[in-house]
């Protein structure tokens, strides 16, 4: 049991140096992974256009036609499907996601936010920052940066946006709840 026990605060603590100031970030560097990004993710439309310039006999005209039509067809199918995200998150989701994210703070026990949080992330930077609070919550802290920055980091903007809104939410309503079990 001390073994595991051990184990776990390494590894807590090995992730929580991870979060602790190593937010550095190159913008040359995201420039050129943004345009190799750009260039790998086109390569299968080109192959696309290429092979129906060939057998419709379009020749560059059809090429360009093609590529530029599966440009335009992704647009239509992001469009709606952004349309469709929103429009659900605002009428359910948010509600839901908010409930979810408020009995999770509640059953952790995370520390009462303060009046006032620059964003979620900063509310659970401070957590880990902690080093008074129980390692077991600011493990916790930890993971919900990791989750919240994995859908930043797989291109997920939207879907980052409608967690951090229904987090802020949630944030609101544990101070909210905590303010009502302390008066």
């Amino acid at each position: 049991m001390a073994q595991e026990q051990l184990c776990f605060t390494l590894d807590v603590d090995f992730t929580l140096a991870i979060y602790r100031g190593t937010n550095m970030r190159f913008e040359s560097k995201l420039k050129r992974n943004f345009w190799i990004n750009v260039a790998i993710a086109t390569i299968p439309d080109i192959a696309i256009a290429i092979i129906l310039a060939v057998v419709f006999d379009g020749g560059f005209i059809g090429f360009l036609a093609a590529y530029f039509g599966l440009q335009i067809l992704y647009f239509a199918i992001w469009t709606k499907n952004s349309i469709f995200g929103w429009a659900h998150f605002q009428l359910v989701g948010r509600k839901q996601m908010s409930k979810h994210l408020l009995d999770f703070l509640l059953e952790n026990k995370f520390p009462d936010p303060g009046d006032h949080q620059a964003s979620v992330d900063g509310y659970f930077y401070d957590i880990v920052n902690d080093e008074e609070l129980p390692i077991e919550m600011r493990f916790r802290a930890t993971h919900e940066i990791a989750t919240l920055n994995a859908y930043g980091t797989l291109g997920q903007a939207q879907q980052l946006m409608r967690i951090n809104i229904a987090y802020e939410d949630a944030i609101e309503q544990y101070k909210r709840s905590l303010a009502g079990t302390h008066g």
